[in-house]
Formats: structure tokens, C-alpha cells, sequence
């Protein structure tokens, strides 16, 4: 597992690291301006005042949910997640957007989750309905986006 997901480029230079350790670098130093990179997202990080290292893990996780928040479909959110980004939000993907309703037949296939992947997003507003399926293999996370069987 990559154990250096992030990359920051700010005022006082660059750093690379954990979720908590670029937290506490951002904290000691306190940049005017900060970038994060993870994996295909690569956002400003947004903070006020003086934030210590909670403030900044915050900041960093707002960063990125953000940018997976703005994606415009399936398959622009897949092509954003990817191995650095499941690290650093720890597998949790309850801030990922949907499209369309929450059906009976995802309910059923988040319910079923397992060998086959698990659902992380969804588009029902398109028929076949479209699901985005995080699958975890020798420890590695893929994403892909798949239709719905007929």
C-alpha cells in the first residue's frame, strides 16, 4: 500500500505524506496557500484563521470530497478514485454523489456487497441504470463502472 498518498505544494515549499502527517506539517508551518495532490485530484485546501492539525485534516478531507462531490457523472467520479484517494478517506464514501434515485434493485446490491464489489455511487437516470462498484483484490482497491443486468 502506498504509504505516502499525498502531496502538498504550498508557500513554503512541498511535502509528502499520510493524511496525518501532511496535517501536522501544514500545521507547524502555516501556509498563505496550500494545493493538495492525491492520486487524479488536485485542489487548493481552504482554511481560516490558525488552524492546528485537526483544522488542516479537515481542510485536506473537504479538499477532496469536494472535488468527488463536483464530478459530473460515473465516469468521471471512477476516473477520480483510485488507491490514494480510498486511503486517505479510510474506505468511506458517504459524501460520493449519486444520480437518480436510491432504487430497490441498489438496495439489493448494496446489501449483497461483497466478492463481487461494492457500490459506491450510482446513476438511475439512465436506462440501463449504471453503478460505480469498488472492488478489493491482494490490496489493491479498482473502481469501475458497470450496467445493470437487464
Amino acid at each position: 500500500m502506498n504509504t505516502s498518498p499525498l502531496s502538498l505544494t504550498t508557500t513554503h515549499g512541498r511535502f509528502s505524506g499520510t493524511l496525518d502527517e501532511c496535517a501536522a506539517w501544514l500545521a507547524e508551518h502555516q501556509p498563505s496557500s496550500s494545493r493538495v495532490d492525491c492520486g487524479e485530484i488536485s485542489e487548493e485546501i481552504e482554511v481560516s484563521g490558525t488552524p492546528g492539525a485537526a483544522g488542516w485534516r479537515k481542510g485536506i478531507f473537504a479538499a477532496i470530497v469536494g472535488r468527488l462531490q463536483a464530478a459530473a457523472g460515473l465516469d468521471e467520479l471512477c476516473s477520480l478514485l483510485g488507491e490514494e484517494v480510498y486511503e486517505v478517506l479510510d474506505g468511506v464514501y458517504a459524501g460520493a454523489p449519486t444520480w437518480g434515485e436510491r432504487t430497490p434493485e441498489i438496495e439489493r446490491q448494496i446489501g449483497a456487497s461483497g466478492a463481487s464489489g461494492d457500490i459506491v455511487s450510482w446513476d438511475t437516470t439512465q436506462t440501463p441504470h449504471r453503478y460505480l462498484v469498488r472492488r478489493s483484490a491482494n490490496g489493491q482497491e479498482t473502481f469501475r463502472v458497470v450496467e445493470a443486468q437487464s
